[in-house]
């Protein structure tokens, strides 16, 4: 029956890390490039002017065309370059409204979109970035526009639009780091406009990638939680084991030992994920959260080994985590059984109180309350008869039928029966339903009863 209990909580283990990683993905964030590449592969704003790579320059041997409009074309380059953006802006636009078949037209209003979003002017931007993509696609200046675009649309919440922008610009760049960038920012503009199934495949494509891949431990990590959240444990554990090997932030590493050992301990591999809970237990940046997951994980599966003093022990060495939810006298229950299978008694009554307190009107302090009054039983408790007609009078109504029900009745009888009291035993065997007791129980019974 415990063994049971045990299961269930782990798979209540799976329903926390589901809801909380749903409830992560409520603020959508666009991730940036920078001059030089990826900044992080964490989420973070719109990303700030200049963000995306410049069209790489082009060695040319022929000699530079001459004129007014490559005149105009430098000096607005010129006080582009010095960051000088309202100037910069109206020599770009003077440049279209005099040369609009000229030859820098697509950068110009690249570089235009550039300067408005340096003075936070997004709406003038998007209007030249539209330009750039749909007029000329296969310009140099076309994929940072579409990954601009992208940025623009994932803050808006236009979770469609931005993943195809972003696949635009995936498909049009010649940068690696660029496109790493823009298809896990696809995956995650899929992943919030509910479209699983190209989300994965987005991930899947930035998680094959290992090498000089910035994305990799945030691709690992969603990737891993998503086919969690499918259900796919073995291809989500996969994930995590890798993201374990490779991370180098705690926080992530954290995260990933936990969900990692959550995972081997309801499919029977109790000795990893100890080992796994064990390590996000050290580790300083694992969030109280996941601290109180590890602790519940690491007592669950100890306690499946029957290794009962490392269970008592691993709870004493944190006992500081508090699990979320209704993990929390799911784990004293498992506390309390682990000092009754040791013989100390009084302990375990200690601890099917806190799950009687903690949770009053669960199934947990149900089974802590019979268990409670068993402990008294082997303690010769002289108060154990008062006790268990408070346990009966509290659950007649909810839980008449139940089995521990009539084991409280039998409770009751053999305390009586022991002490000698052969009267008040008969009445009350008379009230246990021996045909609801386990059967290794029941000739006993009848035995004592007759």
């Amino acid at each position: 029956m415990v063994s049971n209990r045990a299961r269930h909580s782990v798979a209540a283990l799976l329903f926390w890390f589901t809801l909380g990683d749903i409830q992560a993905q409520q603020t959508p964030r666009a991730v940036p490039v920078t001059e030089d590449g990826i900044v992080s592969p964490r989420a973070v704003p719109f990303p700030t002017a200049g963000a995306p790579p410049r069209a790489a320059v082009v060695v040319d041997d022929k000699p530079k065309p001459t004129g007014p409009d490559e005149d105009l074309y430098d000096y607005a380059a010129l006080l582009y370059e010095k960051k000088e953006y309202p100037l910069a802006a109206d020599s770009l636009a003077q440049y279209l409204q005099r040369y609009p078949t000229g030859r820098h037209v697509a950068v110009v209003m690249f570089r235009l979109g550039e300067c408005y979003v340096n003075q936070n002017q997004l709406a003038e931007a998007e209007r030249y970035y539209i330009e750039v993509v749909t007029r000329y696609p296969s310009s140099e200046g076309a994929p940072s526009a579409a990954y601009r675009l992208g940025a623009i649309r994932f803050n808006d919440k236009q979770f469609d639009e931005s993943a195809r922008y972003f696949a635009f610009c995936e498909a049009k760049t010649t940068f690696a780091q660029i496109k790493l960038a823009a298809a896990y920012n696809k995956s995650r503009a899929y992943q919030m406009a509910g479209d699983k199934k190209k989300a994965l495949l987005a991930l899947n494509s930035v998680v094959a990638i290992k090498a000089d891949n910035p994305y990799l431990e945030s691709a690992l990590l969603s990737l891993g939680t998503a086919l969690l959240a499918e259900n796919k444990k073995k291809e989500a554990l996969a994930m995590f084991t890798d993201l374990i090997a490779v991370s180098k932030d705690n926080a992530v590493l954290s995260d990933a030992l936990v969900k990692a050992g959550v995972i081997e301990a309801e499919t029977g591999e109790a000795d990893a994920a100890i080992k796994h809970f064990e390590r996000a237990l050290g580790i300083g940046d694992t969030t109280p959260e996941n601290r109180g997951i590890a602790l519940v994980g690491s007592v669950q599966a100890l306690f499946a080994k029957g290794d009962y003093n490392a269970v008592i022990d691993a709870y004493n060495r944190n006992a500081s985590a508090l699990p979320p939810g209704d993990l929390l006298p799911k784990m004293q229950l498992l506390l309390g059984h682990a000092h009754r299978m040791r013989k100390t008694y009084s302990r375990a009554v200690e601890q099917y109180v806190l799950v009687e307190q903690s949770a009053p009107e669960s199934d947990q302090a149900f089974e802590a309350g019979y268990w409670k009054l068993y402990c008294f039983y082997l303690l010769s408790d002289k108060d154990l008869p008062e006790y268990v007609r408070t346990f009966l009078d509290k659950y007649a109504k909810a839980r008449s039928g139940h089995e521990l029900m009539s084991k409280a009745r039998l409770i009751l009888a053999d305390a009586h029966f022991n002490a000698g009291k052969y009267a008040d035993a008969a009445d009350a065997f008379t009230l246990v339903d021996v045909k609801s007791l386990p059967e290794k129980l029941r000739a006993g019974s009848l035995f004592n009863k007759g």
